[in-house]
């Protein structure tokens, strides 16, 4: 029985060594065997997301349907709203302005919170409620937001444009 055992482990070992040399001999023959499939080109799929008519289409959506205006939107929301999926809007806000969403989305309140302030000329509002009509949920992430894409204050943008007497807080 133990002469068996023997025969059975050595037959093992013998066949174990055949199938190594084997496959270095397979792999240095055709080197190629080792290249894993290409899965993704290094260069991004091509969705025509970037075309002008894409960028035009979804800022005639922004200006049109305002979606900018619920403080709790989200890219997926917006995205079924467009009929595109998540991360085709999300690469075409990015590449084609340069922005996240979220950056994108708050462009459109603080124009919105401009506009409002303009037409109104805040006598019926303080600019906390402007920024709550323009979409925002907060004092902070108003003035965040509008110092982001302003590039100033609301008070020192609207001193610069001559009437800081009626903005308030």
């Amino acid at each position: 029985h133990a002469q068996n055992d023997y025969h059975i482990y050595t037959l093992f070992w013998v066949l174990l060594v055949a199938a190594i040399y084997l496959l270095a001999f397979k792999i240095l023959t055709t080197p190629s065997i080792l290249e894993l499939p290409k899965l993704l080109d290094n260069k991004q799929p091509d969705y025509d997301s970037l075309s002008p008519s894409a960028l035009q289409e979804l800022e005639q959506f922004m200006a049109r349907e305002k979606p900018y205006l619920n403080p709790e939107i989200k890219i997926g929301e917006l995205a079924d709203e467009l009929d595109l999926p998540k991360h085709q809007l999300s690469r075409l806000i990015n590449l084609g302005f340069g922005k996240n969403f979220f950056d994108f989305v708050n462009g459109y309140r603080v124009r919105e919170f401009i506009r409002l302030r303009q037409e109104d000329g805040s006598v019926s509002y303080n600019t906390l409620e402007l920024a709550f009509q323009s979409g925002f949920n907060s004092k902070s992430a108003f003035n965040r937001a509008f110092r982001k894409e302003i590039g100033k204050s609301p008070r020192d943008y609207f001193t610069a444009e001559g009437n800081p007497s009626t903005l308030s807080n």
